[in-house]
């Protein structure tokens, strides 16, 4: 909250605000259901998740990545909890809403291709380090690096990872501005307070 990135979108009538929240509660709601495993929460985060992308089509940087996570997992051979149905159903509920909301993406890229022009992620890396700040910056990369291994950081990791690397490869074909990636600031940040966390293991020997 004390960010000078939340407080500018903050005070201004446009949609990236109300997406952030969309996708921040329903990302709480996800991980919560997948962690309990509760079919009702991770569905009920993933419709949060989806209202956040028909709030704005920027939210989609966040979200298409959150979608392929299942998939990332059994590429990396990195395995859920046995019979877990928060899995089963996040995996299956991701994948059809990639197919279903493939068209709708395209769309939006061919209408954000056209506005916005010839890419630069120099522009990128600016207008994002300027507002995310060099203290962020760098505790989001320890936090990554140190919570690389914990079973409980994969998915929230893996997604924040996953869309920051989708916006930069966006900005080679588009003009792509931090205002397109605030969506991602709290899951940032959320890495970054990984860099001064406990260990699960030191957690559990306490």
């Amino acid at each position: 909250a004390a960010s000078p990135w939340h407080l500018y979108w903050s005070q201004n009538a446009r949609f990236y605000t109300l997406a952030q929240t969309f996708a921040l509660v329903g990302g709480g709601l996800l991980l919560r259901g997948l962690y309990l495993d509760s079919v009702r929460r991770t569905l009920a985060g993933l419709g949060l998740l989806a209202c956040a992308a028909l709030t704005h089509p920027s939210a989609a940087f966040l979200i298409a990545p959150l979608l392929v996570v299942p998939w990332v997992v059994r590429f990396l051979e990195w395995t859920p909890p046995v019979r877990s149905r928060a899995w089963g159903w996040f995996a299956a509920t991701g994948l059809l809403a990639l197919v279903l909301g493939s068209g709708w993406a395209f769309r939006a890229w061919t209408t954000w291709e056209e506005r916005q022009g010839i890419g630069s992620p120099v522009h990128l890396a600016k207008t994002t380090g300027y507002l995310l700040g060099p203290l962020l910056g760098v505790a989001f990369l320890a936090g990554a690096w140190r919570a690389r291994l914990w079973r409980e950081s994969f998915v929230p990791l893996a997604a924040t990872l996953l869309a920051c690397l989708a916006a930069a490869a966006a900005s080679f074909l588009v003009r792509v501005s931090a205002q397109y990636v605030f969506v991602l600031q709290p899951w940032i940040a959320a890495i970054a307070g990984l860099a001064l966390a406990r260990s699960p293991a030191e957690g559990a020997s306490q």
